[in-house]
C-alpha cells in the first residue's frame, strides 16, 4: 500500500476526502453500497432498487490508492435518506434498452 507524504504528514485520496466532507455538510451524512441494482445503506441497512433513488453524478476524483477515477454520487430515497455512493462506474437509474 502506497501513501503520498506532503510536509512530513500522511495525504490519503485528498480530493476525494474534500468532497465528502462538502457534501456531508450538506445533509449526505450516510453511505451506500451497491450489489446488484440495489443499493444498502451501511448505517440503517434498509435496501432500495435503484430505480426507486434519485442518484446523481457530482464529481469524479482520483483515487492515488487504486490509481483508478472514483465517481461520488449523491443518493436520495423518497423516506428521507441522504448519502454517497463511491464506485468506479457511473451509476444511475434511467435503464435503457
Amino acid at each position: 500500500m502506497k501513501y503520498i507524504y506532503k510536509n512530513g504528514a500522511r495525504k490519503f485520496n485528498g480530493a476525494i476526502t474534500r468532497r465528502v466532507i462538502a457534501l456531508q455538510a450538506k445533509g449526505y451524512g450516510v453511505d451506500f453500497f451497491m450489489i446488484g441494482r440495489q443499493m444498502i445503506c451501511t448505517q440503517s441497512n434498509c435496501e432500495f432498487p435503484v430505480d426507486v433513488l434519485d442518484i446523481r453524478v457530482v464529481d469524479q476524483a482520483y483515487d492515488r490508492l487504486n490509481k483508478c477515477y472514483k465517481y461520488i454520487h449523491t443518493v436520495e430515497s423518497a423516506d428521507g435518506e441522504k448519502g454517497l455512493f463511491i464506485g468506479e462506474t457511473i451509476v444511475t437509474n434511467v435503464w435503457t434498452c
